[in-house]
């Protein structure tokens, strides 16, 4: 995301929120192609390397940080991570398919339609890909009297 007129730290800080869901869904999912890939076009969206953004990933407190911010952050991130340990692999693939869509609907409200276009198509690939991974856990499950 170079820094054009209609970068904003509001939406920087919902590109981030985002890239976080997505990223740590998409990992545990077992689909490292799309983690790739995804990671890639993150940090091309927000103008960053992709090690500096997988670092945004990790929590560190430093001397001057607000610690009640930095507590609530925690408790955000083993919240998000227990959710995601407690889903299924098309049940994380589907939500990180709508963080993708809701990425190209906010880049669609700054005016970013051809952006915004790619990015809803990226969610839908994946939902395909989410909706064939949950036949095949039903199929499992079926097979193995657990439906």
């Amino acid at each position: 995301m170079s820094s054009s007129s209609t970068r904003s730290t509001w939406l920087e800080q919902q590109l981030h929120w985002y890239f976080k869901h997505v990223y740590h869904r998409l990992s545990q999912a077992n689909v490292p192609n799309e983690c790739n890939f995804i990671l890639e076009q993150f940090a091309n969206l927000l103008d960053i390397s992709e090690s500096d953004l997988v670092g945004t990933l990790q929590l560190r407190y430093t001397t001057g940080m607000d610690l009640d911010a930095y507590k609530k952050e925690v408790l955000s991130l083993r919240a998000l991570k227990a959710e995601i340990a407690k889903q299924k692999q098309s049940g994380k693939l589907y939500e990180a398919a709508k963080c993708l869509a809701n990425v190209g609907a906010e880049l669609y409200k700054v005016g970013r339609g051809e952006e915004a276009r790619d990015w809803c198509e990226w969610g839908a690939e994946l939902e395909g890909v989410g909706w064939k991974i949950w036949e095949q856990e039903r199929r499992w499950a079926s097979s193995h009297g657990l439906s």
